[in-house]
């Protein structure tokens, strides 16, 4: 359950399911990459997901979700014509 995320792990989710890289996340968190693969470890065991990309396919399938989690800072805004 996402519930039991730390709150720097759902904010290394959320960056998963934007797609990006362990370094980029690490650069946006200023954090290191290895910092990055602990919390992917950590959270690939608290959601009983079988590793690192189990984790990364079930943070795209849980995209929409987690927009909704997002900082209203980093939420990308659409543009309507």
């Amino acid at each position: 359950m996402i519930s039991t995320l730390t709150e720097q792990e759902l904010k290394v989710l959320i960056y998963l399911a934007d797609d990006l890289t362990a370094p980029a996340i690490a650069k946006k968190l200023r954090i290191t990459p290895k910092t990055i693969a602990n919390h992917k470890g950590r959270m690939a065991d608290k959601l009983h997901l079988d590793g690192c990309r189990t984790l990364r396919r079930f943070a795209i399938q849980q995209q929409e979700l987690l927009q909704l989690l997002k900082p209203d800072d980093e939420k990308t805004t659409q543009k309507t014509t």
